[in-house]
């Protein structure tokens, strides 16, 4: 008989364990999807949680053993009140994870897929854009140079057109340039600084508020990628936030760099909002209300059932 109850015990213990632990992962990892990766949002929430219930638990199987013919103390109910509104959260925060693992997976990365296939196309295209600038601008600057110097009569008036933007060029420079043994090569020396301006201004978006500084474009977008293809639970919630950030913040940073260098005649031209569909992961609510249904009950009662599994599991006494 001794042995039997030692067993029970064991299997009680072990049955608790296996569910706080499952309680644990499930909520935490559902947390995370709702603060967008956030670990100081969610672990606190989901260890405080977990651990109140598991006490909670133990006072409910302790009072259940030791229970009286005329029933439970008050403080029994009370402390099941707290339970209750404790166990809703975590039920949902554990709804939020079965909803975003099972049934919102495969539409978050391709939505996800497409904010990296966003941001890719604005960094290219404002490299492609400057790039045609500067070929288009040498190649405008070296005739405008060539006429000054055969046409003494135009200089001034090639002068202060060289003096304003998108050019640039001040009467300093200009003589330099003038005088060279190969004004070509200067003009082609004066069009590499402006490149390092252009890449420098692209670097600087591309690592803002960021404390890790970002050596590669093509780093980050293989990163972005890996994070969403390969489901990394600890970071995508945080790369699909960073990501929309980006889509406007970036654009808004590169294009109006360009647009100001360019005297307005380059632009990036991409419609962000094509690259700005709503996820759900950090929604909850309108995930539950999508995906609401029969398994929903199903997963809902289990996880009720696995919390207060040695609830059932500890023999009580029996009066009457």
């Amino acid at each position: 008989m001794r042995a039997r109850q030692e067993k029970l015990k064991l299997f009680i213990l072990l049955s608790q364990a296996f569910g706080l632990l499952i309680t644990l992962l499930c909520s935490f990892i559902g947390a995370l999807y709702i603060f967008d990766g956030e670990w100081l949002f969610a672990f606190p929430i989901s260890i405080v949680f977990v651990v109140s219930m598991y006490y909670l638990v133990v006072f409910f199987c302790k009072e259940k053993e030791n229970r009286r013919k005329k029933g439970y103390p008050p403080i029994f109910y009370y402390l099941f009140g707290v339970y209750a509104i404790m166990s809703i959260i975590l039920s949902f925060l554990v709804l939020h994870f079965y909803n975003v693992e099972i049934n919102e997976k495969a539409e978050i990365q391709s939505n996800g897929m497409k904010k990296v296939e966003g941001i890719d196309l604005i960094y290219k295209t404002y490299d492609q854009q400057y790039d045609n600038f500067l070929t288009n601008l040498e190649a405008d600057i070296n005739a405008k140079v060539t006429t000054y110097i055969n046409y003494p009569e135009k200089r001034i008036f090639i002068s202060n057109t060289l003096n304003t933007s998108p050019y640039n060029l001040d009467n300093a420079f200009l003589n330099t340039i003038i005088n060279s043994n190969s004004p070509t090569d200067e003009v082609s020396i004066n069009m590499g600084y402006r490149r390092r301006e252009f890449l420098k201004t692209k670097n600087n978006t591309l690592t803002q508020n960021k404390s890790n500084t970002i050596d590669s474009f093509d780093e980050f977008i293989a990163e972005q990628k890996n994070i969403i293809d390969g489901w990394d639970r600890f970071s995508i919630g945080k790369s699909l936030s960073d990501l929309d950030k980006r889509i406007t913040e970036d654009y808004t940073a590169l294009n109006d760099y360009l647009m100001k260098r360019t005297a307005n005649n380059y632009k990036i031209g991409v419609e962000t909002q094509n690259y700005l569909g709503e996820t759900l992961m950090n929604k909850p609510f309108d995930l539950a209300a999508k995906h609401f249904g029969p398994m929903t009950l199903i997963v809902l009662v289990f996880f009720q059932i696995l919390i207060l599994l040695p609830y059932f599991l500890t023999r009580g006494k029996i009066f009457g």
